[in-house]
């Protein structure tokens, strides 16, 4: 089966919908989800990304705009995060360790250079910061 290629501008307007029929995304503004006792709860605290359990774990709205994101992206699937930390921090852990090398602009969010020079200092994480302006010093 071929998949249709669509203009950037109708996936924009029609990314992330549900079967639902509905136009925009229903918002879910619920933080926590009942469950049947404290087994499921537990299953549900352990498999925080697949059930509907706690709010900043998965949230109907959240994932209609990952949906969203990766269509747009043409990528399989996308991660969304509450803050921009919350994002470079996950990154930056989930791709590094002891001994691995940042190349960062000088020029960025005072949180990330924070983030730099802390967490990933003590983690054995080497941080090189560059002047972002200049491309020989990203390839040095």
């Amino acid at each position: 089966m071929a998949i249709e290629k669509r203009n950037p501008a109708t996936i924009a307007i029609t990314a992330g919908r549900d079967d639902s029929g509905s136009l925009a995304p229903s918002l879910t503004t619920a933080t926590t989800w009942s469950s049947s006792g404290l087994e499921e709860s537990h299953r549900q605290a352990k498999a925080i990304h697949e059930t509907k359990f706690y709010s900043r774990y998965a949230n109907p709205t959240v994932e209609a705009f990952e949906r969203a994101i990766a269509e747009l992206e043409n990528t399989q699937a996308a991660l969304a995060f509450a803050s921009g930390m919350g994002a470079i921090s996950s990154v930056v852990l989930a791709l590094c360790s002891t001994g691995d090398h940042i190349v960062a602009q000088r020029n960025c969010y005072a949180g990330t250079l924070a983030f730099l020079n802390g967490p990933c200092a003590r983690l054995g994480i080497d941080v090189t910061f560059v002047d972002g302006r200049n491309a020989q010093e990203f390839a040095a």
